[in-house]
């Protein structure tokens, strides 16, 4: 029988990660307070993501290689998306008019 895990917010997750990867290792009650959650919350978030290798726990919680290309992965996605945005922003602003006219 596989035992389930319950449900998990991504944004919780990559909260964690960004401060293990910015901060590095770091004690459970610590990186509760960090994340603004409760502990037990915390270990639950902990207990999954060692189990997706994304961190590793010993006496304190540290980030995996894993979940440092996971970090780089959504920090890249971040800045691909703001250029995007930035650009859009900079259009001229009858540009889309222009190209369906064409």
């Amino acid at each position: 029988m596989v035992e389930s895990i319950g449900s998990f917010s991504f944004d919780v997750t990559k909260r964690i990660l960004s401060i293990l990867f910015e901060v590095g290792p770091t004690k459970k009650t610590n990186l509760a307070t960090k994340t603004g959650l409760n502990y037990n919350v915390c270990v639950r978030y902990i207990n999954m993501l060692k189990l997706l290798g994304w961190l590793a726990v010993n006496t304190e919680i540290s980030i995996t290689d894993t979940g440092r290309n996971v970090m780089r992965r959504l920090l890249n996605q971040t800045s691909v998306n703001n250029v995007d945005i930035v650009q859009d922003a900079t259009a001229k602003p009858n540009s889309y008019v222009d190209d369906i006219r064409q």
